[in-house]
């Protein structure tokens, strides 16, 4: 009996494996196939129906990383999750043409851009700028990833990412900030945004809720009684 009962439990092991390391859930536009819809039936490889996304959802979280939480809620309900966090969520996927690491994500973020396939990494940058179009969350900004180009990047004092991958250590991530915020928009000189400004360690002026970067310039100006600044960051 002992022995039956260890055989169950390492096929048991061995299936839950096996459901998390599929190439499915590292696929760029399975991401969206995985959230969009109301209902996600997962099948074998010899088609036998396994089960629900709801019943799955403790090791979809697992191979993803995206919370139980928005599990189930279909693009609703994923809108309520920060911009961070979305991207979060695809920055681990691989597609065979970089540009569809972009292309496969757009309805995570409720915008269209033109498809031009050979654009590659352009189209990262221009999903991002249309983003800034649609949406409050200063989210986008707080990229941190672990790759080396990442980091090159960050040193370098970039306020955009490059690549969604720059999101996988993303740390301002949940649900968004229900205050409003005044707008920012993407100029000639860079990324131009109102925010609150606090003074930190050594008299320096910090902008409350954006990622320590290089390049970043201050004018400060008063509204209300509040600091704020208007941050140009190229």
């Amino acid at each position: 009996m002992e022995t039956e009962t260890e055989d169950d439990n390492r096929q048991r092991a061995s299936g839950r494996a096996a459901f998390k390391n599929s190439v499915w859930f590292t696929r760029a536009w399975t991401l969206q196939e995985l959230l969009a819809p109301k209902t996600v039936l997962f099948f074998s490889k010899t088609y036998t129906l396994l089960g629900t996304r709801e019943n799955f959802d403790n090791l979809v979280h697992e191979a993803t990383s995206i919370p139980v939480y928005f599990l189930g809620m279909n693009l609703e309900g994923v809108f309520d999750a920060s911009v961070a966090e979305r991207m979060r969520w695809a920055s681990r996927r691989e597609a065979s043409r970089e540009e569809d690491l972009s292309y496969s994500i757009l309805g995570l973020f409720g915008v269209n851009i033109p498809l031009l396939y050979g654009e590659g990494g352009k189209a990262f940058l221009r999903l991002q700028e249309e983003i800034v179009k649609t949406s409050w969350d200063e989210t986008l900004f707080a990229w941190n990833g672990r790759s080396d180009d990442c980091m090159q990047h960050m040193l370098a004092g970039g306020l955009i990412a490059s690549h969604p991958r720059h999101f996988e250590g993303a740390t301002i991530l949940g649900l968004k900030f229900p205050i409003p915020r005044q707008h920012y928009e993407i100029t000639n000189r860079g990324v131009r945004m109102s925010i609150p400004l606090s003074r930190g360690q050594f008299d320096r002026v910090l902008a409350e809720g954006m990622p320590r970067r290089r390049g970043l310039t201050f004018s400060r100006h008063r509204g209300r009684g509040i600091p704020q600044g208007v941050l140009y960051a190229s």
